[in-house]
């Protein structure tokens, strides 16, 4: 019995050593070679987060893999085994900081877990980052290693320039119709994200085919490098070539401190593709082509920093939270903002990504972030100066550096996706890997009862929070993909399929605003039809369905009250019960204040709310009768100030933005509501005269004309509407009934003809052909 107890631990820890060490190696190298070439490629079409969603839960799910497998590698050895490097405290204190700020963020859900198609700047996302540089610092420490996954990482990459060129000719690579068109890739639905990739890859294919001897890889670097290339010239895109002759400048210049141990020819090749680059940029490539991509709509410059020094000054520390870029934008919005092209979009993104992290996350993060970037970029350059090593590990530091430099000085003009942040914190675990090689850098720890034991309750720490995170990500990819079968089965008026999904959506994920706002959508849309249906006669259910609808729309505004865009939803949906729900316009007043509150200086908030209050005063004054004149006064009373409120806001909005007609329109009809229509005139000719494109002026002023008889002027503004606006049918019926009255009956007739001829089912206009004698 002595015996078979002293042999047993002998046998089991054998095992352990052996088997175990071996696999975990495995795992640990798998999970991270599958990483690198499978994110960039990886896409689902079954959640509306076709690309960063999928390509961050998988790389989560691997990085996951790899730490659990390198924690239970340590666990079995009962030792530490970790490879320190120049950028571990950085690294480190980025993330720690990343937590506060998530922890002060003005949602912290939206902070921790994204939302839809954006994520790379989640606390979860920024964490499994930090992990996969440890993973990859800690686990590829020979050279050989670090070649295979850049390696990896060229392969994936050439596999994204292939799909994206025959996408570009109309060879269709995959069969779902969201996938069939030109502008379709692998990485984002963003033909420049494309060419950013595409441009920082580039130097590393030069790099290895330069410095590659056997034919085989030879030839296959060159058409990746000619693929690229490709792309690139494809695109012609400006920032692209801007990055890709300042990464090609850069490797020149590492090239050039080499040039008496290289042959000529591949500096060459690199200066041809730089002058060829720099020509390129005053080619007008899409005119030579068939090609038509869509270019991305970006926020400038200036706005995204009138942005940032405004929300700095209310919080510089922390920022308004990761992921809240709307936020920001919407309560810091510049006025000069409004007047652009651009004024009326909303935006989850700024202009560059560094502006984008100081907005979102405040100075400290920033400058943490900025700091280790840089302390890379610098300890890199200085490595691969100062190599004295044989030539491929040169190149391979020399190719590192300049793909990484290209990526950091785009995040200055663009912002970053998921991939991009993915690529970023590859380049620099990698250029960690080449500078760090020596084993001194390694802290071991005898395998020990306390190592072992604090080993094992980390592990036993990470499985828990991993086995968690797998429970929790999968229910949200669920929510996901019951979110888009209900968004198509509401396309296709299909009500029961769509509130079936969006409730399933709800419970599997309640805290994503969205599936709320969609469920009320269908509902109102079927309480609508409905309505409209005179065969229906089931008060219960559509009582039943204005409930659910109503709660569901409550309950997406609930879930962020700090998000001007919520308010608009919520109003967008609720609008539609307007003729359907008593008092509903009321209801919305303060829906309406709280939506300019968060959204101060948007001139749409004003004219929506103008419009409300007009309604407003219009239902009270509709509810006024002569039975009890004191209750009429009063509500009278009421009607006007509610119109008053009105052109409160709609003035407010022609201070925000220059040159807004539609509410120095508005501003102006009102005055007619308040019983001045004089008024209302003298200000619509003013307004006419700035204005004279504006068909809505001229033909509200018609409409004074003819209300004081001034028939002749009438005419004349309808006239110019249907200048303006030849289908106009509302000027060719006022302009018809005036000169038939003037005796022009065959003039007229051709007026009612034209509006029968656009709505044959016009009923008024049919009637009035028939007692004119035109037979239909």
């Amino acid at each position: 019995m002595e015996v078979f107890q002293t042999q047993k631990p002998r046998f089991f820890s054998s095992l352990f050593h052996r088997e175990s060490f071996s696999w975990a190696n495995l795992i640990i190298k798998a999970s991270v070679y599958l990483s690198v070439i499978f994110t960039p490629l990886f896409f689902l079409t079954a959640t509306p987060g076709v690309f960063d969603f999928n390509k961050s839960l998988l790389f989560c799910i691997l990085t996951l893999i790899g730490v659990m497998a390198w924690l239970g590698q340590m666990v079995f050895q009962k030792k530490v085994n970790f490879r320190r490097s120049f950028l571990d405290v950085p690294v480190v204190v980025f993330g720690l900081i990343y937590l506060v700020v998530t922890l002060f963020s003005k949602n912290w859900y939206v902070s921790l877990a994204g939302v839809t198609n954006y994520y790379h700047h989640t606390f979860i996302l920024v964490m499994f980052f930090v992990l996969f540089y440890f993973l990859v610092v800690n686990n590829f420490r020979s050279l050989k290693e670090i070649v295979k996954l850049v390696v990896a990482f060229l392969v994936s990459s050439a596999l994204v320039g292939l799909v994206a060129l025959l996408q570009m000719f109309k060879v269709y690579v995959f069969l779902s119709d969201t996938t069939k068109t030109q502008g379709f890739n692998l990485l984002f639905n963003s033909a420049l994200v494309l060419g950013i990739f595409m441009a920082v890859v580039l130097p590393l294919m030069l790099g290895f085919l330069m410095f590659v001897k056997k034919p085989l890889p030879r030839f296959l670097l060159a058409l990746g490098c000619l693929i690229d290339f490709a792309v690139l010239f494809l695109l012609d895109m400006n920032l692209v070539w801007y990055t890709v002759i300042g990464g090609l400048f850069v490797f020149l210049i590492f090239l050039t401190l080499k040039s008496r141990e290289l042959e000529s020819r591949w500096v060459i090749l690199p200066t041809i593709l730089l002058v060829l680059s720099a020509v390129l940029i005053f080619v007008d490539v899409p005119s030579l082509t068939d090609i038509s991509l869509s270019e991305d709509v970006v926020l400038s410059q200036q706005t995204t920093w009138s942005v940032a020094t405004s929300t700095l000054k209310s919080s510089p520390l922390f920022g308004i939270g990761p992921e809240l870029f709307d936020r920001a934008l919407a309560l810091h919005r510049p006025i000069a903002f409004n007047n652009t092209d651009l004024w009326n979009l909303s935006f989850i993104k700024g202009s560059s990504e560094f502006l984008q992290i100081l907005i979102t996350t405040g100075t400290l993060a920033t400058i943490v972030l900025l700091f280790l970037l840089v302390r890379f970029g610098i300890k890199l350059l200085r490595q691969a100066i100062k190599d004295r090593s044989e030539a491929f590990t040169w190149m391979l530091r020399s190719t590192l550096f300049t793909a990484w430099a290209m990526l950091f000085a785009v995040g200055f003009f663009y912002p970053y996706c998921f991939i991009l942040s993915f690529t970023l914190w590859l380049l620099i675990a990698l250029g960690v890997c080449t500078v760090t090689e020596n084993k001194e850098e390694t802290i071991k720890t005898q395998p020990t009862g306390a190592s072992g034991f604090m080993s094992s309750i980390i592990f036993s720490l990470v499985v828990v929070l991993g086995l968690v995170f797998l429970y929790v990500a999968g229910t949200v990819w669920l929510a996901e993909n019951h979110y888009v079968r209900g968004s198509r089965a509401l396309a296709q008026s299909d009500y029961q399929t769509a509130e079936k999904q969006f409730n399933r959506a709800i419970e599997l994920n309640d805290r994503e605003s969205a599936y709320h706002f969609a469920l009320a959508q269908s509902l109102v849309t079927e309480i609508q039809i409905l309505a409209s249906d005179q065969n229906f006669s089931d008060a219960t259910k559509f009582n039943q369905l204005v409930t659910q609808a109503l709660i569901s729309l409550n309950d997406g505004l609930s879930l962020d009250k700090t998000d001007a865009m919520a308010y608009q939803n919520f109003i967008s949906i609720y609008s539609g019960l307007d003729q359907l729900v008593p008092s509903v316009y009321s209801d919305l007043s303060g829906i309406f204040d709280q939506w300019i509150e968060h959204d101060k200086n948007n001139p749409l908030a004003y004219i929506e709310a103008g419009d409300n209050s007009v309604l407003m005063g219009q239902a009270i004054a509709a509810s006024i009768t002569e039975d009890n004149k004191d209750q009429a006064a009063e509500l009278t009373e009421q009607s006007k100030q509610a119109y008053a409120k009105a052109q409160t806001y709609y003035q407010k909005a022609a201070e925000l933005k220059t040159d807004y007609a539609v509410a120095e329109f508005k501003h102006e009809v009102v005055y007619e509501l308040l019983g001045d229509p004089s008024k209302a005139t003298t200000g619509l000719e003013a307004l006419a005269t700035r204005y004279p494109d504006v068909v809505d002026i001229k033909y509200e002023l018609g409409q004074l004309y003819l209300a004081a008889d001034k028939k002749d002027q009438a005419k004349q503004m309808f006239v110019d509407v249907l200048n303006i606006s030849p289908n106009h049918a509302n000027a060719a019926y006022q302009l018809g009934e005036i000169i038939l009255a003037e005796g022009d009956r065959d003039g007229a007739i051709t007026l009612f003809k034209r509006i029968y001829d656009n709505n044959p089912n016009n009923a008024t206009i049919k009637q009035k052909l028939q007692d004119l004698g035109v037979t239909l």
